[in-house]
């Protein structure tokens, strides 16, 4: 069943304390861009198969 999203207000000072700036680029957090549009985020999962042993 598909999940309904709910519209959030955000005003743009809102925004604008979540944009950092990293080496001279504007960035935003994925977990802050899901809640922005409503949607769920789920962080990746390490890839263990690129892990070296020694």
């Amino acid at each position: 069943m598909a999940r309904k999203s709910h519209p959030i207000t955000a005003t743009s000072g809102d925004i604008d304390r979540q944009i950092y700036v990293l080496r001279g680029v504007r960035v935003m957090l994925d977990s802050d861009l899901a809640k922005l549009y409503g949607v769920g985020f789920k962080a990746p999962e390490p890839d263990a198969g690129s892990a070296t042993q020694n």
